[in-house]
């Protein structure tokens, strides 16, 4: 689903997202985006900068609430590992 608005710059060239997208993408005071231009056509994409780490710690939170995950201890046995030297 799209959802078009239309916005207008203030004297410093700054636009308020409008509230309900703000909601949808959980911005918060401070939240960082990438700015894209395409040049020659006139259009701005905009989007929240997203932490590649928090991406993987949310991945392995949901793998470890779904057993899916093993210790160092199991892993090093799994794959020939001595530990012990």
């Amino acid at each position: 689903m799209t959802d078009e608005r239309i916005v207008k710059a203030d004297a410093k060239g700054r636009i308020t997202l409008p509230k309900a997208i703000r909601d949808e993408l959980n911005v918060e005071d401070g939240t960082p985006f990438f700015v894209k231009f395409i040049r020659g056509k006139g259009v701005v994409i905009l989007a929240p900068a997203i932490n590649p780490f928090d991406i993987l710690a949310e991945q392995a939170m949901e793998e470890y609430e779904g057993g899916k995950t093993t210790n160092i201890d199991e892993y090093a046995k799994n794959h020939g590992i001595n530990l012990d030297e």
